[in-house]
């Protein structure tokens, strides 16, 4: 009987598998914007225009038609934390609450301090640090937000001389009041945008999951 020796250095062939047979890409069945690189595409020219001021207001009447005509509210209090304040100040806080969570838990997070600081900014102010980031604890990133909350209170202070209030924005342009707020330390683009519309009720838009509606 024949014995067939194999060197230990050389590895034996090992079966060839079976080669799938070409399947031939037929690119006019492919959408033009998934089609193999390889396929040329013609140019196409943009001749994109902006609507016109008619189909802008043709779109507003649709919606109004569709959902009816929203309701701004000219006064009082929300409970949610990024809705319209009785004054500008609370709005500001407030917003710092409702910064990286969710409409329930910066609600609550704002009822909370609200019960531990009856009497408001001054309160907050002159307490310690700490018992501002136990009170919002159940809003989430207290400390943090305790922190932005105390440094807004000190710098509003002292560019006010002491006057803790920031009423006056009423009465300024919007681009100034927009200026000022984002000069405030803890209060970017949309924190700025949601106080300007819901409180100072000018037109501005804040991008936020929490608006529900342009119109």
């Amino acid at each position: 009987e024949e014995v067939t020796i194999v060197p230990s250095n050389s590895k034996a062939a090992s079966p060839q598998r079976p080669s799938k047979p070409k399947v031939e890409t037929d690119t006019a069945c492919i959408p033009e914007k998934i089609k193999p690189s390889r396929a040329k595409k013609p140019a196409v020219a943009c001749d994109w225009k902006a609507p016109a001021p008619s189909e802008y207001a043709e779109v507003h009447d649709t919606l109004i038609q569709s959902f009816g005509k929203p309701h701004i509210r000219t006064d009082g209090n929300s409970r949610s934390a990024c809705g319209r304040k009785r004054s500008v100040l609370d709005a500001a806080v407030a917003i710092i609450l409702s910064q990286n969570t969710s409409n329930i838990n910066s609600s609550r997070a704002l009822k909370s301090m609200n019960e531990a600081f009856p009497e408001g900014a001054a309160q907050i102010i002159a307490a310690p640090e700490e018992e501002l980031e136990v009170a919002i604890r159940c809003g989430g990133l207290s400390k943090m937000k305790a922190s932005r909350i105390h440094g807004l209170l000190r710098q509003i202070s002292e560019t006010r001389q002491g006057d803790l209030s920031l009423e006056y924005m009423r009465d300024l342009p919007t681009e100034q009041a927009k200026e000022e707020l984002t000069a405030i330390k803890g209060l970017g683009p949309k924190s700025v945008a949601c106080i300007l519309a819901f409180t100072l009720d000018r037109e501005d838009l804040a991008v936020d999951t929490h608006v529900h509606r342009v119109c």
